[in-house]
Formats: structure tokens, C-alpha cells, sequence
């Protein structure tokens, strides 16, 4: 894995361009123009305060690339991006003075490549730690067992309870190799002090607020007002004496909770950090979502647990930008350049794990029935065969392929008889209507959720449902989708299951939509996911009652242009219906974006697997019906790309 250095120092009142690659160097004269009232710094600051656009962070990243890569410089990085894959990337280490430190580096633009380079796999950047700072005290040499503790004060409003689970998922896949410990509750600086001195931890990860005072000072949250009788915050430089025992490791994934402010920075505690002998932590230069702080803390302990290089800090950051760059939502444009990294040199892998991980193995299949001489039509086999084919599934996926001794996750039946006798709702007759998939989700399920509504408890609600599906493993008919590489599939139940389906067969640059009227450029080659009602990871994106329901059908009326075109625009590309009612109000909603009638289109057949056809609607759009058992097809499915 090659790497290169570029290093801007003052030379004369004038700021130079230093670039090695270890064999050759080179200067140039650092072309960046920052004056205070220009342009460039106008958008500056509109990327600090989050009003930015991704225009504006191109405008910026190309600018900055332009004055970091010129002359001999440039050269080397050319030299070196040649030789660059995605399995090892190239190492492009910004060694910068203290006041160019709060440049958005990590929005370098090549417009030549038409890319944000944290955007491609071949380029990774990190940040070198200042050189009048000591060096780190850590070992480089790799460990073979990995202790981490995991901080969350209480009273922070944050979804920690998520962050936790995903972090518990992640360490479950290694084993005895990792121990994962929890400081939560009333969290004091002598209890913090008194855990880190006694534990000798290896990584530590922080959840919570921090925030930058007035005066420049970096400080975090232990406890929030809301649970105890005053908030308490540390001073960055007193947190960084709390490490008698540095780890190797320190992840700050804390979510700005004040007003947006260009002071309001939390990158500056790496530098604290770096001086108390730490060599690589993670912090936050802008404020994040918290939905974006999940998905990243998600996306980067899987990567550094369980990913192709296990144990690289610089290449599990790297993916967890790209998530959140592919990921992108109104609002939280700037969440893919937040994440900062302060690296030493030869501290790039934390650890390496001494065992194998077969469970989850890449060529791993999942485990289903036999076949039993169903073989799939021609025509859907050759669209999955060639990836042009688009999957609308449902939640009789839930339970396909499972055996009988596996605790399934529940559907929306079971779902809704849970929360019916929380909440004792009276309407038994809405029960009555069988196992019908399509009339629970679509009419007594929201029903039951309107319940909750009315009396004003939809946090409740949602609690009750995250509980539900608490510590389910994906069924065993949503491990075999990832593998078939399609280029969208779009779900309509809110499980969560199907995305973790996804990240245990590595595909880690899967996009994701949590709705259908979410305006973001489609851009993943690891193809889309498409949550029609919403992810129970996503507060805001859920539709549960009635009244989400109704505005559900008004956004179809408003789907990006882009998904539209997965399916009308492409030719030849069949759609397959599983898991679903045909008589789905919803289901057939969709169909009338997503499919031209039969009589003139582009398009490719469309498939439906049911028991139960329906041609007096479904006729106009040609559907063809393939009425087996959901084991069966699924197994058949599995056969296609075997």
C-alpha cells in the first residue's frame, strides 16, 4: 500500500507545497487564496454553520486540490494514483500548519476525475499529527485480543441505545478476540479516570455532545442537565489527562447539539489527544446528525472488525466516509467530510484477529431447503443472471427459509398483536382477517399505531417497536438477496433487517433511501436500497400510522427521477414481486410508478410469487405468477447465481 506526504509549510510569509512518496520529492507554491470577505471564504462559511450545498464543497475541494497538487507535486501524486486499487489504496497524509488546520481538507476535489477523493476507493486521507508533538507512547505492534469501552453519559437525547447495539453486532462477529465494556449512566471524571486506569483499554469510544466555547475551547459532555441537576463539561485538555494508559484508539463520535457556529468544532480535541500520547483518533470537524453518527459508527467498527484489512483505522474511516458521502440527505450534505482522522505514522492497524470469522464469510451462502425440481422461468433468470432485475419485497420474507427451531423476527401480524396488548386496543375484529401479509401491514398495523397517536405516545410507540426486533439476526431469505447484486431493491417493512442483511455480506457501499421522496443523487455501484415505510434505526423516516400511510401514497406522486428510472428507464429490466400481497394497496401503488402496461414498454417481464393471483388487475402489466412456496423460490433464486 503506497502512500504520500504533502506537507505545507511557511517559507518567507509565503506557504509552500512539500510532497514525498518516499522515493522522489517535490515543491510548489501553495496556490489556495484565502481572504477574508472573498468568495471562497463566504462559502467556507457556509460550510461551517451546515447551509452548504454539494456544489459549494466541490467549489472549495477543487480549489484546495488545485493549490495542494501542481508542478513536481502533482506529479507524484499521478505517479502513485496509477498504481493505486481498491484493495489498496492510496495513503495521501496532509501534514498542515495550525492555521490552515480548519480548511475541509476531506473534501479535496479532482475535476478531472469528476470525484471528491474520499468518495473513491482508490484514495484515503488522514491527517499527521503536528511535529512539535510528542511522539506517541502506543506499541505498534498488532494485538491479538482488543479491549474497548464504550462512554455514553447520560441525558445526551442521542439513539446511543443504537449505537450500542451496532457496536455489540460488529464485536459479536470476532469472537473472543475483542471485549466490549460499557461506561454509562452518571458518567464523573473520577469514575471515567478510575475505569480507563483499571481497565488499560485498547480503543475508546465516546457518545455525546461536545462543543467549542467562544473563547476556543474544546470541551465534551459528561451529563446532561435533563437527567441530573446541572450539565457537566470537561475541558478538552483535562479529558486528555484522564489517559495514564493511552489506548491506541480513540473514537469521538460526538453530535453538536447548540446552534450552528464556526466555532463549533470538535477536530480540535485530536490535537489534545495526540499530546497525551495517543496515535490515532477520530473526531468530528462539524457538527452530525445523529442518524449520520450511527450510520458512520456503524459502517466504520464493521469495516475495522470484520472488513477485507481488519484492524486499519485508515481504511475503516475511508468506508465509513464513502457511507455517508453515497448516503447523502438534504440537510446533513457535509457529513461525508466531518470525520476527521489524526494518524502516526505506523499506527494505521490497531490489531490483527487471530481467528477466522466463517459465519460471515464473504462466499458464505445461506442455509435453505433443498430443491425439489422448481426451476425459475427462463426469462427472470437471465435478468438476475445479468444484474437487471429490481426486487419489490415485503415481509412474508420474514419467515422464509427459517427452521423451526429459529426465534423469527415478527411481521407486521405478530407485530401488531404485540402492540395491541400494550396498548389495549379494542378493535379485535380487525384481527380477523387471517394471515393475510397485505391487509395487516396496510390496514391493522397502522391501525393499531394510530392507536398510539392519538394519545399523544408515538415515542412510545417507536420504542416498542425498536424492542420488537432488538437483537434479531437477518432471516435467512434476506442473506441470499445481497449476493445476486441487483441494482435496487425496495422494501416495504421497517425491520432494519434487510440493511444488516447487506453489511454481513460486505456490501458496505450499498446506498440506502429511508423514503421514497428523498431527493439524493444515486450513485452507488453497490446498488440501492429503497425502505418504502421508512427504517427502525430512522425515527424520522417511519410510516406507521394511518396518517403516515395517506402521505406515503402522496409522495409516490413525488419519487425521484432517479429511482423512477431503475425500473422505466433501463431496457429490457424485469421486476420481481416477493414476499408481497397482490392485493396490497401499497404494492400496487408502486406498481403504477414502476411499471408501463404490457401493451408498449421497454421494459422486461414482471413476475409476482403468490398463492393468491389477481389478473383481473395485474393482467395490464403482463405479470407473470409463480405460485411456489417461498422456500422453493428462494432456494431456486439462490441456484441462479450459484
Amino acid at each position: 500500500m503506497s502512500s504520500v506526504t504533502i506537507k505545507i509549510v511557511n517559507r518567507d510569509g509565503q506557504y509552500v507545497v512539500l510532497g514525498s512518496n518516499g522515493y522522489s520529492e517535490g515543491q510548489a507554491p501553495f496556490g489556495f487564496e484565502l481572504q477574508e470577505g472573498s468568495r471562497t471564504s463566504q462559502v467556507i462559511e457556509k460550510i461551517s454553520v451546515g447551509e452548504c450545498s454539494l456544489d459549494d464543497l466541490r467549489d472549495v475541494g477543487s480549489q484546495l486540490f488545485a493549490g495542494l497538487f501542481s508542478g513536481t507535486v502533482a506529479k507524484i501524486l499521478e505517479d502513485e494514483s496509477v498504481k493505486a486499487t481498491p484493495e489498496s489504496p492510496l495513503i495521501i497524509r496532509l501534514s498542515l500548519p495550525v492555521d490552515l488546520q480548519q480548511l475541509p481538507w476531506e473534501a479535496l476535489y479532482d475535476e478531472r476525475k469528476d470525484g471528491f477523493l474520499v468518495s473513491k476507493p482508490k484514495y484515503c486521507i488522514v491527517r499527521q499529527p503536528p511535529e512539535e508533538l510528542p511522539l506517541s507512547r502506543a506499541s505498534t505492534n498488532p494485538l491479538r485480543k482488543l479491549k474497548v469501552l464504550v462512554v455514553i453519559p447520560a441525558g445526551s437525547g442521542l439513539q446511543v441505545d443504537h449505537e450500542w447495539q451496532n457496536l455489540q453486532s460488529a464485536v459479536e462477529q470476532c469472537g473472543d478476540s475483542i471485549k466490549l465494556e460499557k461506561l454509562d449512566g452518571r458518567v464523573t471524571p473520577d469514575s471515567l479516570k478510575n475505569k480507563l486506569k483499571a481497565g488499560k483499554y485498547d480503543v475508546l469510544h465516546y457518545i455525546g455532545h461536545g462543543e467549542v466555547t467562544r473563547s476556543g475551547t474544546f470541551k465534551i459532555r459528561l451529563n446532561g442537565a435533563e437527567t441530573y441537576d446541572s450539565e457537566y463539561w470537561m475541558e478538552a485538555e483535562v479529558f486528555s489527562d484522564l489517559f495514564e494508559h493511552p489506548p491506541r484508539l480513540v473514537v469521538l463520535n460526538c453530535c453538536l447539539g447548540a446552534a450552528a457556529s464556526s466555532l463549533r468544532t470538535l477536530s480540535g480535541l485530536g490535537p489534545s489527544l495526540l499530546r497525551a500520547g495517543i496515535p490515532a483518533i477520530v473526531a468530528m470537524r462539524y457538527e452530525i446528525p445523529d442518524n449520520e453518527a450511527l450510520r458512520f459508527a456503524d459502517t466504520f467498527y464493521r469495516e475495522l472488525l470484520t472488513g477485507a484489512q481488519t484492524g486499519r483505522v485508515d481504511l475503516a474511516l475511508n468506508q465509513a466516509r464513502k457511507a455517508l458521502y453515497i448516503n447523502q440527505r438534504e440537510g446533513a450534505i457535509r457529513s461525508f467530510v466531518t470525520p476527521v482522522l489524526y494518524l502516526s505514522p505506523g499506527h494505521e492497524s490497531v490489531f490483527e484477529l487471530d481467528q477466522e470469522r466463517p459465519e460471515f464469510r464473504q462466499d458464505a451462502r445461506p442455509q435453505v431447503r433443498e430443491l425439489r425440481g422448481f426451476e425459475l422461468p427462463h426469462d427472470l433468470a437471465s435478468a438476475i443472471r445479468s444484474h437487471n432485475c429490481v426486487i419489490v419485497a415485503g415481509p412474508g420474507l420474514l419467515r422464509a427459509c427459517a427452521s423451526r427451531s429459529t426465534l423469527l423476527p415478527p411481521g407486521p401480524r405478530e407485530l401488531a398483536e404485540r402492540l395491541r396488548a400494550e396498548s389495549s386496543y379494542e378493535r379485535e375484529e380487525d384481527f380477523n382477517h387471517g394471515d393475510n401479509t397485505g391487509w395487516m401491514e396496510t390496514f391493522c398495523l397502522p391501525a393499531v399505531c394510530q392507536h398510539y397517536q392519538n394519545r399523544r405516545e408515538r415515542y412510545r410507540l417507536i420504542g416498542s417497536i425498536r424492542k420488537a426486533y432488538q437483537g434479531f439476526e437477518p432471516p435467512p431469505a434476506f442473506l441470499a438477496l445481497p449476493g445476486l447484486n441487483l441494482p435496487a431493491i425496495v422494501y416495504t417493512h421497517f425491520d432494519g433487517l434487510l440493511e444488516e442483511a447487506h453489511h454481513r455480506k460486505d456490501k458496505k457501499g450499498v446506498q440506502v433511501l429511508s423514503r421514497l421522496d428523498q431527493r439524493r443523487e444515486v450513485n452507488s455501484p453497490e446498488g440501492l436500497l429503497v425502505f418504502v415505510r421508512g427504517r427502525v434505526r430512522e425515527e424520522g423516516s417511519l410510516v406507521l400510522t394511518e396518517d403516515d400511510n395517506e402521505l406515503l401514497l402522496e409522495r409516490m406522486a413525488r419519487m425521484p427521477r432517479q429511482i423512477l428510472e431503475l425500473m422505466r428507464g433501463q431496457l429490457g429490466r424485469s421486476a420481481l414481486f416477493v414476499g408481497v400481497s397482490s392485493r396490497d394497496k401499497l404494492i400496487r401503488s408502486l406498481s403504477r410508478q414502476f411499471l408501463d402496461e404490457a401493451g408498449n414498454r421497454i421494459q422486461g417481464p414482471s413476475f409476482m410469487v403468490s398463492s393468491e393471483p389477481d389478473p383481473a388487475y395485474w393482467s395490464k402489466y403482463g405479470m407473470q405468477w409463480i405460485d411456489w412456496p417461498l422456500d422453493d423460490f428462494i432456494a431456486a433464486l439462490g441456484q441462479v447465481t450459484a
